[in-house]
């Protein structure tokens, strides 16, 4: 029976890997991501704050880009030099 269910979670865990491949998705842990990743997100928050002239919440934005609204006030405070918050924290570029 416990190897019955060894082979079960093996094969549930390689038709996870094919299903992420087949989408584009990797099946790394965000610990083993580069620095790549970083710069990736930074890229995708200024795309969606190009055309925002209110700006936008951390929230929204993170809703947006299915991320949490932690990694996205992490990336957005790393680099006030490119986006700015109004005194309700609405956030625009610079």
């Amino acid at each position: 029976m416990a190897d019955d269910m060894g082979q079960n979670v093996d094969k549930i865990q390689s038709e996870e890997v094919e299903d992420d491949s087949a989408i584009g998705m990797s099946s790394k842990s965000e610990k083993d991501l580069s620095e790549g990743k970083k710069v990736s997100d930074l890229d995708r928050i200024k795309e969606i704050l190009v055309g925002e002239q209110r700006g936008m919440k951390a929230a929204k934005i993170a809703d947006l880009l299915d991320m949490s609204k932690k990694e996205i006030n992490r990336i957005l405070y790393a680099n006030k030099d490119l986006f700015v918050s109004d005194l309700f924290k609405n956030w625009k570029l610079k």
